[in-house]
């Protein structure tokens, strides 16, 4: 029977702390969620396609971002395409993030698409749509804090596995 150096040991608690893990919760990385909420995205009408990634300051402060690109230039279609986008991710998200933001563009989805996007969508018509307390636009995003987020979509809880 092998067992791991104290040092190795160390190393891995370390590396684990750091991807968020938590002990008491199934394992879930921020990679196979951003994998799993771009999978529930990926499934809304005029959606082609999306990239989430995570933003921490500490244990309980993560945030989402998710880019969302759509094949329709037609706002009542745009603004819809976010709404269930929103609710797509509170829905499929492995943590409660304290915001959830998003960031419309036309297609095609990027290489890179960790930058701000030359065909992005004014997100000021998508905000004065959904109308959701709590939220602003900074940019190319529109952000909306957990809260709002429960009072719109449901209460957020952990997805079923």
């Amino acid at each position: 029977m092998s067992q791991i150096p104290r040092a190795g040991a160390a190393v891995a608690a370390a590396l684990a702390s750091s991807l968020g893990l938590v002990a008491c919760s199934p394992v879930a990385t921020e990679e196979s969620m951003a994998t799993v909420v771009e999978s529930a995205v990926d499934s809304v009408d005029h959606v082609t396609g999306s990239f989430a990634a995570f933003t921490s300051s500490g244990a309980s402060n993560s945030s989402i971002l998710v880019n969302i690109y759509v094949d329709t230039t037609d706002e009542s279609l745009i603004i819809a395409a976010a709404d269930d986008s929103l609710r797509a991710i509170w829905q499929s998200v492995g943590i409660r993030p304290t915001t959830v933001s998003i960031s419309v563009a036309t297609t095609p989805k990027p290489e890179n698409p960790l930058r701000l996007e030359a065909n992005a969508i004014d997100p000021a018509p998508i905000a004065i749509g959904l109308a959701i307390a709590d939220s602003r636009v900074i940019r190319q995003l529109f952000m909306v804090h957990a809260g709002s987020m429960d009072q719109r979509y449901g209460e957020w809880a952990e997805p079923a596995a």
